[in-house]
């Protein structure tokens, strides 16, 4: 019976190749899922287009320097797992998401509490 016997190869390298293609073929699933779905979840707190445009921006200005520095390391011979880039994404929208949320919901408050947009700005990013 073939499924009692697993031939393979042992060892750290297969290892992370194997971890690295897991992890990309589950990014791969989860991304056009939880994305949208983090947009769904900003837009009904934020209730704004124009806040989650800021969002969005911050998003790819961000993916656009994290991979750019990456890829300076990689060209100035730094050693890194296949992992790094896929890691660095999957942390990079978490946090612009969690961040975004925080700071444009704060930002909100003190407009409502009748603060100007550049108080509010002040304001938001000071205290968070």
């Amino acid at each position: 019976d073939s499924s009692l016997a697993y031939i393979g190869v042992a060892g750290i390298a297969p290892f992370v190749v194997d971890g690295s293609r897991s992890a990309a073929k589950d990014l791969a699933r989860s991304n056009p899922i939880c994305i949208p779905l983090c947009f769904m979840v900003l837009a009904f707190v934020v209730q704004s287009w124009r806040l989650m445009l800021i969002t969005l921006l911050c998003m790819i200005c961000a993916n656009t320097v994290c991979f750019a520095c990456l890829s300076w390391m990689a060209d100035s011979g730094v050693v890194m797992s296949t992992s790094v880039p896929i890691m660095g994404e999957s942390c990079l929208m978490a946090l612009t998401f969690d961040y975004s949320l925080f700071l444009l919901v704060r930002f909100q408050e003190e407009i409502a509490i009748g603060m100007t947009h550049q108080g509010a700005v002040t304001a938001s990013v000071r205290r968070s």
